[in-house]
């Protein structure tokens, strides 16, 4: 058996899940039967089978649910495996080149740049232009308030 590490540095997306009611309520579809009901549905009709979007009552903490609307496309990536647990949170971290040529670490020319305040600024500014929309969507999927672009130190094992 291995062990895999991975570390992330950079600026990154920490969404809380959870919440002490255990509900949540989002626009999904309403038929319990239909794959999409508990998953956020963002057109007025089902596309699987074609109820009216409404507000349903969910259960909040659909951690898998959550994880895998964020990862629909392929410019994020988890931070942490699915099976690790960290208070409640979800890290996602760009998995596309977004960085200016002056922020680009080169293995094969062992470049370097320090991390300064200036650095951590502009790398947070244009991280958060970049994933505008997939940040809208978390704020959308896990609430306003439970949405924060940060930067620091991610590691993760698998």
């Amino acid at each position: 058996m291995s062990m895999n590490e991975t570390t992330y540095i950079g600026p990154y997306l920490a969404c809380r899940h959870g919440n002490p009611s255990g509900k949540k309520s989002l626009n999904s579809c309403p038929n319990s039967s239909c794959s999409n009901h508990g998953r956020s549905v963002y057109e007025n009709f089902c596309p699987q089978c074609g109820s009216k979007i409404t507000d349903v009552e969910v259960a909040a903490n659909m951690e898998m649910s959550l994880r895998n609307e964020m990862l629909d496309g392929d410019r994020l990536t988890d931070l942490i495996m699915e099976g690790d647990k960290v208070d409640g949170m979800h890290f996602f971290g760009a998995n596309i080149s977004f960085a200016p040529p002056q922020y680009k670490y080169d293995e094969d020319r062992h470049t370097e740049f320090e991390i300064c305040p200036i650095a951590i600024e502009e790398l947070m500014e244009r991280f958060s232009s970049v994933f505008a929309a997939e940040i809208e969507k978390a704020k959308r999927v896990y609430g306003e308030g439970n949405v924060q672009v940060r930067f620091g130190v991610v590691r993760g094992l698998s």
